[in-house]
């Protein structure tokens, strides 16, 4: 399991601070201010990173560069939305071929949590697709919802991520469950409802340990 950062509204002297305090960080370009070559800067120093930029109005002819970019220096993973034209990945997967980076599709659900089957079916469909792993995020409002989520890590090629109130329990299960990936947040600035603070998270797993 690894633990990765979030980052969100920062500039580019912040995330470079960043990345040298934490072992793993998600840059989500949609959600900072980097230039071109700034970004390269840090692509070009740090590996062990998800890329992830989520489609905008402002980002829409840019992200599949920032993507590519992000291969061609063998960052550990990539996120490309489920959503994404079907030309996109598989043109990324194409460029992956010759690179270390492996594809999380992720797939999201703001609202709710779906039924077993149509999540089943996300799954199947984004590796048919050609993904390493694939996240499944969705809106957790009861506890059948949060079981029917964590049910999915029998997978290993799975990564669940809860959202809302009841997803920060989802998330602390995730960590002890050896998840391959669960994404934390700093300084109060989360990429997603639910996700719980770095230090906090840390914490809270190393107050466990002692009770093992």
């Amino acid at each position: 399991m690894r633990l990765f950062v979030s980052t969100a509204e920062m500039g580019y002297e912040k995330i470079k601070e960043t990345i040298q305090k934490y072992e793993n960080v998600e840059l989500r370009l949609d959600l900072l201010e980097l230039s071109d070559k700034q970004y390269e800067d840090i692509l070009s120093k740090h590996k062990s990173l998800i890329v992830t930029c989520r489609k905008t109005q402002e980002n829409k002819d840019k992200r599949v560069g920032y993507l590519l970019k992000a291969v061609e220096n063998d960052v550990d993973y990539i996120d490309i939305d489920i959503m994404s034209k079907k030309n996109i990945i598989k043109n990324m997967k194409k460029n992956m071929k010759k690179s270390n980076t492996q594809l999380i599709i992720s797939f999201h659900d703001y609202n709710n949590t779906p039924k077993d089957m149509y999540l089943k079916k996300i799954i199947k469909k984004a590796l048919n697709m050609g993904a390493d792993f694939v996240k499944i995020a969705t809106n957790i409002k009861s506890n059948s919802d949060m079981i029917r989520l964590l049910n999915l890590a029998r997978n290993n090629n799975v990564i669940p991520v809860g959202m809302g109130d009841r997803g920060k329990i989802s998330r602390i299960i995730n960590s002890l469950a050896d998840v391959p990936i669960v994404y934390t947040s700093i300084e109060n600035k989360t990429t997603a409802e639910g996700q719980i603070n770095y230090e906090i998270l840390k914490d809270i797993l190393e107050r466990i340990k002692k009770i093992e």
